[in-house]
């Protein structure tokens, strides 16, 4: 019997999740919302998503753990990491910015990532130690995205921002970790940093921006499933220019 391909079996669950999330994206009116803390929404679309990829995954590879946003889940030494609608207040609010992120991370490390951006007509596929085919833009990108979360002190959040701003970057926030990972790693972005960040949010981001030649910086807690992430080009980190602190 043929074996399936992680891979495979990921671009065809992004395609799935991808439909059902633009399905309530483009009706939102019935799409049930709660807060689960200030600032971090989650709906009816977030949960239906989420089990759909779950059921696929489950479904292809019984042995595999699976971490998830919504429903939880206990590591395992391989395991998904998955963020059915990452950037949740844009999606409600009809905003394009959000994403479908799924991650396969084996041994503390991710080794296989998929970021849908559904309203954008995008999906971004790598595995780790591969080149990611992307297209590079023809000018150096010149926006750095900060990442915001509760739990990442304020005063060094603005400490990075005037950083970057310092290299005459334009700073940033697109309210959707996984989003901005996806455009660094198709060089719409020169970097990104946010620091306690869940695994289910950058780890499939992680995957695609080091296999796009970028430096990547992540850590995954196994203990609290967070990490910092720093993602930039290598020009500028090479030359110096920006710091991971």
């Amino acid at each position: 019997m043929k074996r399936v391909s992680r891979q495979d079996v990921l671009e065809q669950v992004l395609e799935a999740a991808s439909d059902l999330a633009m399905t309530y994206f483009q009706k939102r009116e019935g799409n049930l919302i709660e807060m689960k803390e200030p600032g971090d929404y989650v709906s009816r679309a977030d949960r239906d998503v989420e089990e759909l990829i779950r059921q696929e995954l489950e479904t292809a590879f019984p042995d595999d753990a699976l971490v998830c946003e919504e429903s939880g889940g206990i590591a395992g030494a391989g395991f998904w990491a998955v963020d059915p609608i990452d950037g949740s207040a844009n999606f409600l609010s009809g905003n394009p910015l959000w994403a479908v992120s799924i991650a396969y991370v084996e041994d503390g490390s991710p080794r296989l990532g998929g970021i849908a951006l559904p309203a954008l007509g995008e999906v971004h596929i790598a595995e780790a130690g591969r080149t990611l085919n992307s297209e590079k833009s023809l000018a150096p990108a010149v926006v750095f995205g900060v990442g915001r979360n509760a739990k990442w002190n304020r005063d060094d959040r603005i400490a990075w921002e005037n950083q970057a701003e310092g290299l005459d970057l334009n700073v940033c926030c697109l309210g959707s970790c996984a989003a901005s990972l996806a455009f660094c790693a198709s060089r719409r972005m020169a970097g990104y940093v946010e620091k306690s960040v869940y695994v289910w949010d950058i780890a499939a981001g992680a995957v695609l921006c080091a296999a796009a030649g970028l430096d990547v910086e992540c850590e995954i807690d196994a203990r609290t499933m967070r990490s910092d992430i720093f993602v930039m080009e290598k020009s500028a980190r090479m030359s110096g220019q920006i710091t991971f602190n």
